[in-house]
């Protein structure tokens, strides 16, 4: 399996919810996503199964208290074959940034 960390600039919400697209599809949705703060950075991980080959995208959204959907950033990345080995990473990384809500 793959991770996918989604690094936070700050927890605004308490819960996020990740969309993960191939190709414009919806290939999973993972809901209730728990923030965690390790050495000070917060983020949120998402647990894949192996990716096929081809361009990713991740829609990360906020969930409030509410159950409102709060988008906030869409992330790409792309999977690719390298001779006969799919060559997938085991972590994938993306910083974000949110703005600090007022």
């Amino acid at each position: 399996s793959i991770q996918i960390e989604l690094r936070l600039g700050s927890v605004d919400f308490p819960s996020y919810q990740a969309e993960l697209l191939n190709e414009g599809a919806t290939v999973r949705v993972v809901e209730e996503l728990r923030p965690t703060t390790k050495n000070g950075q917060h983020s949120v991980v998402l647990n894949m199964s192996p990716l096929a080959s081809g361009d990713y995208q991740v829609k990360l959204s906020g969930v409030s208290d509410s159950g409102r959907l709060e988008s906030l950033n869409t992330y790409s990345f792309r999977v690719v074959r390298s001779g006969i080995s799919l060559m997938v990473p085991t972590k994938i990384l993306f910083e974000i940034f949110l703005p600090i809500q007022s």
